[in-house]
């Protein structure tokens, strides 16, 4: 796989608490930074889809499909796809990972592996599409840890532009009834 020289490898920072950041500019742009202010990885998201850099790559994630929605992940240098569905991740090899609620009324997630190991953390703020994440020990052994991460993030964007949207809608509609 081609490595992008720029960016550290997330598995450098394994275990300590990384952030997604929304830089002023560009608009939609996000980069995950360690506590040394360090850029790790980044995301673009652009009208219909998002790209993402780690130091071992570049990815393509598109959230596709209307009632049965999902997200496709595609490697940019061998353009293996990755899905996420529902709760499930099901990467290149067919191995699936699941993402759950860490407690009842949190924003918090967890994605586990099949056996139920911790592979990332992930803490979205309530007020932004940023987000603090770790790493966990099993995480930072994972093949697919590049597209996990830029996933993991995808999808606090999506979050907040489907909160923002649902607001304006209801904003709206009240305005219309009055």
């Amino acid at each position: 796989m081609e490595t992008t020289p720029s960016l550290p490898a997330l598995q450098a920072f394994a275990g300590q608490e990384l952030e997604w950041v929304k830089p002023k500019r560009p608009k939609n742009h996000y980069v995950l930074q360690a506590s040394d202010g360090q850029i790790v990885a980044t995301l673009d998201r652009g009208k219909k889809s998002a790209t993402g850099a780690t130091a071992t790559g570049n990815y393509t994630l598109q959230r596709q499909g209307f009632w049965r929605q999902r997200i496709v992940v595609e490697s940019a240098q061998d353009h293996a796809q990755a899905v996420f569905a529902g709760k499930t991740l099901t990467v290149p090899s067919g191995e699936t990972i699941t993402c759950e609620k860490v407690r009842m009324l949190s924003s918090e997630r967890v994605w586990k592996d099949a056996s139920g190991a911790p592979l990332l953390s992930v803490r979205p703020s309530n007020w932004k599409a940023t987000a603090k994440v770790v790493i966990e020990p099993a995480g930072a052994t994972l093949p697919e840890l590049s597209l996990l991460v830029l996933l993991a993030q995808f999808r606090v964007v999506l979050a907040r532009e489907d909160e923002e949207a649902a607001v304006a809608a209801s904003v709206v509609s009240t305005a219309a009834v009055h």
